[in-house]
């Protein structure tokens, strides 16, 4: 028989405070343990659009090629899924 292990709580995801100074250094550290080849870290503008989808609040980025658009949405997704393997 196949069994699974029952899906992580969010229960530790909620209690982050993601628009904290915290909160941001946190989501900053993930991406870059994420995505290593980032030279620098994030904008402040890119960590400041993706604490507030992590948060919950609405977010329509706006900007020019380049400023990263998209980052804004696939972000968050990485970063939930970096804390659902790797609880804090």
């Amino acid at each position: 028989m196949f069994m699974s292990a029952s899906p992580p709580t969010a229960s530790a995801v909620n209690r982050i405070s993601w628009n904290s100074v915290d909160g941001r250094k946190i989501i900053c550290e993930i991406v870059l343990k994420e995505v290593p080849q980032w030279e620098k870290r994030p904008r402040d503008e890119q960590i400041e659009r993706w604490s507030y989808a992590l948060a919950g609040l609405p977010t329509v980025p706006i900007g020019s090629t380049g400023w990263g658009k998209t980052s804004a949405f696939f972000f968050p997704v990485l970063i939930l899924r970096n804390l659902i393997q790797h609880p804090r």
